[in-house]
């Protein structure tokens, strides 16, 4: 993941990078500058589908197996919340909503188990956790539409001294 994140934070810096960023901002203004839509496009896909061997093979290689149930819709939908969540548009975003996303449900688990909840609470919690987190990631979503973590987080604010 650590060298995903780095190669990924890389591309952005570089031409190729800034490219993308223009195609993913607006299509038709990245033509019209001149930007081969279509080979940026194949090129997006191919890294992706890089990304994604290599998180397979490393998969593979530490479960001792693979089989097909390990790439499901579920999954699939679950790795899109995860993008959802903690933002598209940064590096840091979907690393974000993976660690939130996937300690949720636990931690839905665990509040279960506090002694001073009332009653009716505590049967939600147990056996209604993935309702809370199907309902926390609408919430999250309609909150924040580009994500917990968005580029302007970031940047420094400037001072009026012009």
């Amino acid at each position: 993941m650590l060298f995903s994140a780095w190669a990924i934070y890389r591309l952005q810096r570089i031409r190729a990078g800034r490219a993308l960023n223009a195609i993913r901002e607006d299509e038709l203004a990245a033509d019209a500058m001149g930007i081969n839509l279509t080979f940026y496009k194949v090129q997006a896909f191919a890294l992706g589908a890089v990304l994604a061997g290599m998180v397979g093979v490393i998969s593979a290689h530490f479960l001792n197996t693979w089989n097909a149930r390990q790439g499901t819709f579920d999954a699939s939908i679950a790795y899109l919340a995860f993008v959802l969540v903690g933002g598209s548009r940064t590096v840091l975003g979907p690393i974000v909503g993976a660690l939130l996303l996937t300690a949720l449900p636990e931690l839905l688990r665990a509040a279960a188990g506090i002694t001073w909840l009332p009653l009716w609470m505590t049967p939600l919690l147990r056996d209604g956790r993935m309702i809370l987190y199907g309902i926390l990631i609408v919430v999250v979503v309609v909150l924040f539409p580009q994500g917990l973590i968005t580029p302007n987080l970031f940047k420094r604010k400037r001072t009026g001294d012009a």
